[in-house]
């Protein structure tokens, strides 16, 4: 079942293959076994990885589109997460050092050191498996090279563990053995291991709960009508407000008022909730423009994907969506000059949410880009 599992994992991005060291590990440790047997777990662990891979495989390959999933699945995450000419050994290193210096994640870390510590000492096969699980999450996030922040959710299960047996292994650690029982019923002394590790699990869960308990105050805010629907989603995007979820609604709901369910509509740009919130056809198969805009994809299919856009819109849709592009609009649009003779030719801007520029189609506009 884990290697299912880890091949399911794997249809996300390849390098989750990594977890393979955590069943091999187990098998590998099974010394009681025969050799022969641990081989055949093993194969039957890599059999079980890849059936998820050779099936996606198989679906992508019978509706003809096995040559993209591969510039996808694979050219764009060796190009993407590489990182060999973009992140040094150093650079690498200090993304390490800059998640854990806070000083939450530092007591996180203390506290991982010290269960590492104390599982090493009561099992050291238990302790083998922990670190390999734990040092296998945190190979996958360095060999990336970006440290987004949900990248790091990987490492959280087995940090999770060490935590747990470091804080234990303090508390345990200032429990006094068990006395001869006494007719003394004076209160026992303060432990000060038991308020150390107390200590420990608050500043490390207190940060912790920090947003969940800001959100769910904004909520009920907006539930209670205290806060307008506006105001609500405002509170979500990017930090320098490129991409505002209230924006995004805002031109959905402005398109579906000026539209009618015939209407189709065209998204270039990571703006795909402005096209599902209006509820209108799409007028492409490209909801976002990762494929059209040349960020780490091959030059041949990027032209590919870009004829096959402009093909899509010889029928002049209704409106088009130009908005968050990480390049910034007037150089991605440079880059795509047929586009931007299109865009100028057939539309005229009508409004603009934030980044969001809605396009509505010149009256009279031909069929033909």
């Amino acid at each position: 079942m884990s290697g299912v599992v880890i091949g399911i994992a794997m249809l996300m991005k390849p390098q989750y293959v990594v977890f393979l060291l955590v069943p091999g590990l187990v098998v590998l440790q099974s010394t009681e076994r025969p050799l022969a047997a641990r081989v055949q777990s093993l194969l039957i662990v890599g059999v079980a990885t890849a059936i998820p891979v050779a099936a996606m495989l198989g679906w992508f390959a019978a509706r003809g589109a096995l040559d993209e999933m591969i510039d996808v699945y694979i050219r764009y995450n060796a190009s993407s997460y590489s990182g060999v000419t973009d992140f040094s050994l150093r650079q690498r290193v200090m993304g390490v050092v800059r998640y854990f210096l806070p000083w939450p994640r530092a007591i996180a870390l203390l506290a991982m050191l010290v269960g590492s510590a104390t599982i090493l000492r009561r099992d050291r096969r238990r302790a083998l498996l922990i670190f390999g699980w734990f040092l296998g999450a945190l190979a996958l996030v360095v060999s990336q090279g970006k440290f987004f922040v949900y990248h790091w959710a990987v490492i959280f299960p087995s940090a999770a563990l060490l935590i747990a047996l470091g804080v234990s292994s303090i508390i345990d650690a200032g429990t006094p053995a068990k006395a001869t029982p006494s007719a003394d019923t004076t209160s026992p002394p303060f432990d000060i291991r038991s308020a150390l590790g107390a200590a420990m699990v608050l500043a490390i869960v207190l940060p912790l709960a920090r947003q969940p308990a800001s959100d769910t105050w904004h909520w009920l805010r907006f539930v209670s009508g205290r806060d307008s629907r506006a105001a609500y989603y405002a509170r979500f995007g990017l930090d320098d407000r490129s991409y505002v979820a209230a924006d995004q609604m805002a031109a959905a709901e402005f398109i579906r008022a000026n539209t009618t369910d015939r209407d189709r509509v065209a998204i270039f740009g990571y703006d795909a909730p402005v096209l599902f919130l209006s509820g209108r056809t799409n007028a492409t198969r490209y909801s976002y423009a990762l494929p059209l805009v040349g960020h780490r994809s091959s030059s041949a299919f990027r032209a590919k994907y870009r004829r096959d856009y402009m093909a899509s819109l010889a029928d002049v849709p209704a409106y088009v969506v130009v908005g968050l592009l990480f390049s910034g609009k007037a150089r991605t649009l440079d880059e795509f000059p047929e586009f931007k003779t299109y865009l100028a030719r057939h539309f005229a801007l009508e409004r603009s949410f934030g980044n969001v520029d809605v396009y509505r189609r010149l009256d009279g506009s031909p069929a033909t880009p």
